[in-house]
């Protein structure tokens, strides 16, 4: 990471993931430029296994608190 002004802009490669959510049978896809609706069943299809992966892979109640409170901490002594 590079510091800019009041922003840091990465120099790694990291993949591009924009914010999705699913209703009903639609994808909003949120991109850097705008909005996309997907509405194949096939691509819906291929974010609704994404969205499956991701929760199984999330954790909820005292888990995610004890990950952020973690988290809190590792960034709280980077910053000294």
């Amino acid at each position: 990471m590079c510091e800019s002004d009041s922003y840091r802009v990465s120099t790694a490669a990291e993949p591009a993931f924009h914010g999705f959510w699913i209703v009903d049978d639609v994808v909003f896809v949120e991109t850097v430029s705008g909005e996309e609706r997907v509405t194949d069943p096939d691509q819906v299809a291929v974010y609704e296994r994404l969205a499956d992966r991701l929760w199984s892979a999330a954790v909820t109640g005292d888990d995610a608190r004890a990950v952020l409170l973690s988290a809190g901490r590792q960034w709280a002594r980077s910053e000294r």
